[in-house]
Parts: structure tokens; sequence; C-alpha cells
């Protein structure tokens, strides 16, 4: 158990014990029991708790076991062989398996490929087999053009190949792949395959405009965004604007209204990625061609589009014309090649180190990064990654009957985990040789990550390290906390089928983790 547990209680003695049953009074209307001191009536107290109204008709299960390997003991357990849609629980089976199987220092660089212009290539070019690392920025991509720039100075036209192949998980659901918390998974991954969007009203000759800004550089954002039926509403009026994906299209819709002088911001998902990819890379390096070639004077990128959609539904108000084409005509072409690179490539020309694996599992399970969650699958095997991930949790003693996984980050509802299969994976991971790596990267409860504002100003805070997980109508918690007498505990709390605010659901899981950690033996 990680030393940030093992010594914290003890620092704030058992005085604090007193504090626990404070939770109940933040859930509206909600009946809390009375505080069980006693851990034989922490069963009753829990029963109690599930019957009040907010989520009666919600479904339960939990398991709390300590980790002593002398003597395990289930501490409070319920329906806890039964299945439960994890939500983003389902991140703590994608980090062990890449850790187990991978090992913390693993690394999948993406690698570049000088081609000369040959009899059969009439262009020099780039080939780009990207790593598959979710942590590359665009400011990762551009100085890495620059260096393949001084490599092989781009002094005459040429393309850049990169190899991708998109693999989102089918189950994800339609209406999530609009919002950038469920991208594209692919292989060339940038900005988290994400695109940061601010939204402001205007008038242009006029008709309503809307004028959109994007907080990363993006080549053809009209092509896969636009406007619908937009509307420049009075200042004092509220907002009704939505985004939506159109199933016939794919487009990312923008409908309803905003107030004048007000703005708004969205994060969407490139439906784009490996494109985008590319033509950073293409466009640094054009921008290079103009600087080795001296021809033209350079120029700022063209503004923001800004859109009339009283005109046309698709004319852009005129951009004025850059001094050189690097954006119109540009000498650097992305191209995305969606097979694998032919035969054997040799040593590549450069490389871009990706993040070592033990920083992508805390990304994963600190921010409860989905896209982070799918890459590391695919480094396990880009082909049948949840076939692969069964095998390395079965080898590791996981019974592969106590789940079903669709996906390695959460968001599929087809997922099915009992609260027995994560305490028995947070069993093993504790006493496996990455136990600390493992530990580490779960969000600290009042502290960091996903749990940061949860648990503050209780016994817990900075006493639990634990995954959360959300869904409409589903809540997950499961971790370690270290109890005052009987040491390290691995715990999982589920609930879904439920009517609830998510942060009423979250509150009633908070609650019985502070009972259980405020509960005694009381055998005399």
């Amino acid at each position: 158990m990680d030393d940030r547990i093992k010594g914290r209680w003890a620092a704030q003695g058992l005085a604090a014990i007193g504090a626990i049953g404070l939770l109940g009074a933040g859930v509206a209307g909600a009946t809390e029991p009375a505080h069980p001191r006693c851990l034989a009536d922490l069963p009753s107290a829990i029963a109690q708790w599930q019957q009040d109204p907010r989520w009666a008709r919600s479904h339960w299960g939990f398991l709390a076991r300590t980790l002593d390997p002398a003597n395990p003991q289930t501490l409070i357990q319920g329906q806890a062989q039964q299945f439960f849609v994890p939500a983003s629980n389902a991140k703590l089976f994608s980090t062990a398996a890449a850790l187990a199987a991978l090992g913390p220092e693993f690394r999948s660089p993406t690698r570049a490929y000088w081609r000369p212009k040959s009899a059969t290539q009439p262009r020099p070019a780039w080939w780009i087999v990207p790593g598959g690392d979710p942590t590359i920025t665009h400011q990762q991509l551009q100085a890495w053009a620059d260096r393949l720039a001084t490599l092989h100075p781009p002094t005459e036209a040429l393309d850049v190949v990169v190899f991708d192949r998109s693999e989102t998980p089918p189950s994800w659901e339609w209406d999530d792949l609009t919002y950038g918390y469920a991208p594209v998974v692919n292989r060339a991954m940038v900005d988290r395959n994400a695109v940061s969007l601010t939204f402001r009203p205007q008038v242009l000759d006029g008709a309503p405009s809307l004028e959109v800004q994007t907080q990363e550089p993006v080549e053809g954002l009209l092509n896969w965004f636009q406007p619908r039926g937009f509307q420049a509403l009075p200042a004092d009026a509220e907002p009704t604007w939505q985004l939506q994906r159109d199933r016939q299209t794919g487009l990312i819709l923008f409908t309803g209204g905003l107030p004048m002088g007000t703005s708004a911001q969205a994060e969407v998902a490139h439906p784009r990625p490996g494109q985008q990819f590319a033509w950073l890379i293409a466009d640094r390096l054009s921008e290079q061609f103009f600087r080795q070639v001296r021809s033209r004077p350079l120029a700022a990128p063209p503004p923001p589009p800004t859109v009339n959609w009283q005109r046309s539904p698709l004319e852009v108000a005129p951009l004025p014309a850059p001094a050189y084409d690097r954006f119109r005509n540009p000498p650097v072409v992305p191209i995305v090649n969606l097979r694998n690179p032919p035969g054997p490539l040799g040593q590549p020309t450069a490389e871009l180190a990706s993040a070592n694996l033990a920083a992508v599992i805390s990304q994963v399970n600190q921010a409860s990064d989905n896209l982070g969650a799918e890459a590391l699958l695919r480094w396990l095997d880009p082909d049948r990654p949840m076939d692969r991930l069964t095998t390395v949790l079965t080898d590791l003693g996981l019974d592969p009957t106590a789940y079903r996984l669709m996906d390695g980050a959460g968001l599929s509802r087809q997922n099915l985990v009992s609260p027995e299969a994560i305490v028995q994976l947070l069993t093993i991971m504790a006493r496996s040789p990455h136990a600390q790596i493992y530990e580490n990267s779960l969000p600290i409860a009042g502290e960091a990550g996903t749990l940061a504002n949860r648990f503050r100003d209780t016994p817990l805070e900075g006493q639990l390290l634990a995954k959360t997980g959300t869904l409409t109508g589903v809540a997950a918690l499961s971790g370690y906390l270290n109890h005052p007498e009987w040491g390290p505990v691995a715990f999982s709390l589920m609930i879904d089928h439920a009517n609830t605010p998510t942060r009423d659901l979250r509150a009633a899981l908070d609650q019985v983790v502070l009972w259980l950690y405020g509960a005694r033996s009381c055998a005399n």
C-alpha cells in the first residue's frame, strides 16, 4: 500500500472519526441512518440508506476486503457477484493489463522515414508511422517537424504520408461521439483528438453570423463543423444552442441561438484526427519551405471563419488572400494512408519519443482519459485489444467470468463488471511488482484527479486512492483505503439503473465509504 495512505490517518488520529457521518445532509431530502460505529451495524445502515426514495429503485453492489495476505477479511458485501455497468471503473482493468504486460517504462515512439523521389515516386516524401501516443500535442508535432526540416530541408515540393487506422469502439453511443470525451480512437493522435471551440454571435450585413474560434490550430474546420439555423438572440435572452452529430453526413452541427454580447465554449471530437496530425507536420514544413526558398514573405494564418447563414448555407466570408500560398496551395501536402506501411522500412530517420506507460496510466486514471485508456489497449494488441486484455488478466489470476468488457475506457454501456471482480483485481495489483505505480496512478481524495473535490474536510481527505466512474444513471467508486483498525482495504461500490442526479449518487457512495472508514469491530 502506498505510503501516501499509510502515515496520514495516523497523523489525524482516531479523533477524526467523529466527523464521519456528514454527507447525508448534502443530499437534498435524504434521510441519513444513524452513524454505524460498529462493523456489525454497517450492513443495516447501508440497507436503510439504499431505501432513500432518491435511489430506492436503483441497483447497488459493494464489497470491501482487507489486503492482509495471511488473513483476508471481508468487511462488507452486497450483491458483490452481480453484474453492474462500471463506467470509468473499466479503466482499472485496461491500466492494470497494460502495466502488467508491458511494464512502466514501455514507450511507443512515432517514427519518420525519408523517401527520396524515384521513378515510382515523383515527389520526395516523409513517411510517418505513428506510435499511438495519446499525449502528443500540436506543439510537439510542430517542433518535431522543425527537426525533420533540419534533416532534409524542404527546398522542393514534397508529401507527408501518415499511416493511420481508425479504431473507435463500435459500442460507444452516437450522441457521445460529438464531444471531446469520446474522440475518434486511432494511431495518429494529437491534442487528445479534440478541438476546443469558442462561439460568438455577430450581425454582419444585417444577418446573424457565428464566429467560431479554435484554441488549437485546426485545418478545414468548416469541412466537418457547421451551424444550422443559427440565431443571434437579444442580449437578455436565454441561450438555446446545442451540438449534435448528423447521422448521414457525420457533420457536427451547431443549432439554436446565442445572446448578443455573450460567448460559449465546447470541446468537440475531431472527426478526422489523422488528417489533423498530417496537416500539422505538413503545414510546418510548408512554412520551412518558404524560409528556405525565401521567395515570398511570411504571412499570418487567415482569421477564424465567420459564417453568414442568411446568404448561403455554405458561404464563407472572404478571407484576406495570404501573401503566399502556404494555406491555399501548400508545397507540402498531407496524405493519410489507412493501410499498413508496405514491407520493412528499415531504420527510421527520426523518432518522436512517446510518454512512458507509467505516465500514461497516471493520466488515464487521474483524469479519466478515455482516449488514453483505448491507446493502452492498442499498445497491448492493435488488432484484438479486448482479447489480449482478457488473456493478460486471466494469467494474473483474475476470474474471466466475473466481468465482460467491450472497451477499455468505460464509455460502453455493454460493459458488465462485478464488485468481486474489481476487488480481486485491486488485490492482485496490490501484490504485484508494480503495486506502487498502479496505486499512484489513482485519484486522491480531496487532493488530486477526479477526487480532488470530494471528501474534503473529512477524515478520508488524502487517505483514499480510488477510481471514479460516472455515466447517466451510473456511479462507481473503487480503490484502496488504509483503515485505522484493519489496515489496507480494497473496496468497490457500484450503482446503476438510477434515475438520480449524478451529484446525489456520488454523495451516496461517499457516505458509505466514510462509514466503512469509521466503523470498528466492537468485539468487546
